[in-house]
């Protein structure tokens, strides 16, 4: 976790369902960087208000740079929260 506090070891992460909506295609086993919130962007509607999940429950999709962990994305992240 690079912001925010960790508050449990394991956390659900929220996707749409299908690589149409940018749904993440998320596999047991594999490392990834997430980029999550707590907020529900699917429910963004006029009339829908939008949820807010607890400090365990993100949502996340491909859109949001969410990808395959690797050193370079890493590094660049460590740089911007220093």
């Amino acid at each position: 976790m690079y912001k925010g506090q960790l508050v449990t070891d394991t956390l659900t992460i929220l996707t749409p369902p299908n690589d149409a909506s940018c749904g993440g295609d998320f596999q047991v086993g594999q490392r990834y960087i997430v980029y999550a919130t707590i907020f529900d962007e699917m429910l963004m509607t006029d009339k829908v208000k939008r949820r807010t999940f607890d400090n365990k429950t993100f949502w996340t999709n491909r859109c949001t740079r969410t990808q395959n962990w690797n050193t370079t994305e890493e590094n660049e992240i460590i740089k911007v929260i220093k």
